[in-house]
Order: C-alpha cells, then structure tokens, then sequence
C-alpha cells in the first residue's frame, strides 16, 4: 500500500524543483500529490483526478 504521508513528497518535490531551475522559462504552476497512490489505476476514481484537471485548466 501507497504511504498516505504528504510529507513523503518532500524529497520528490524539491529535487523537480531543482530540474526546473535549469529549464529555462519554467515555472512551476501548481501540484498535485497523489498520496496513497501507487499501484496501476488506483487513482481512477478518487479527488486526484478532478483536481488535476481543475489545475490543468488554470495553465497558461
């Protein structure tokens, strides 16, 4: 099972920061984390998937 800790992402997050600091013009626009997701379709069906497209509409 997929660790459900937000602050697991920590280490995930600073290190796309770092790459996106060398890609110039890049900025971030927003996250989404999905916790408690790991194997192959466990995220069909949860808040995740919505949320991903709400941001993904907000991209400029």
């Amino acid at each position: 099972m997929a660790d459900t800790n937000r602050k697991m992402f920590d280490g995930v997050l600073a290190a796309m920061r770092g790459f996106l600091a060398c890609c110039e013009g890049s900025k971030e626009c927003g996250m989404v984390c999905a916790s408690g997701v790991y194997e192959k379709g466990t995220v069909k069906g949860t808040k995740f998937i919505s949320a991903a497209r709400k941001l993904g509409m907000k991209v400029k």
